[in-house]
């Protein structure tokens, strides 16, 4: 049916001698069925790398925010000593 929704999930099926066909359920963990190289997803090995990634991503954050501290502190290090010069 043209312009109607309608499920767009690829279903794996046997065809049976009694009954004609039976559907077995999604293919959802094959990538790349219809380009004609399927492979299986590896959604542990997905699912490890998010999850590596997000441990990245929050060490960064808290390198950057350790340096972020330690710059004020350099900053303010050097103000006393600005001060301390005037001050002779």
């Amino acid at each position: 049916m043209r312009a109607s929704v309608h499920d767009q999930s690829i279903l794996q099926f046997s065809i049976v001698r009694k009954g004609g066909i039976k559907i077995l359920g999604t293919m959802t963990e094959y990538v790349g069925i219809l380009s004609g190289i399927a492979q299986k997803k590896y959604q542990r090995y997905l699912d490890k790398e998010l999850k590596r990634q997000s441990k990245e991503k929050t060490e960064s954050r808290k390198r950057m925010s350790k340096n972020e501290v330690r710059q004020k502190q350099i900053r303010a290090i050097d103000k006393t000593a600005k001060l301390k010069r005037r001050r002779k």
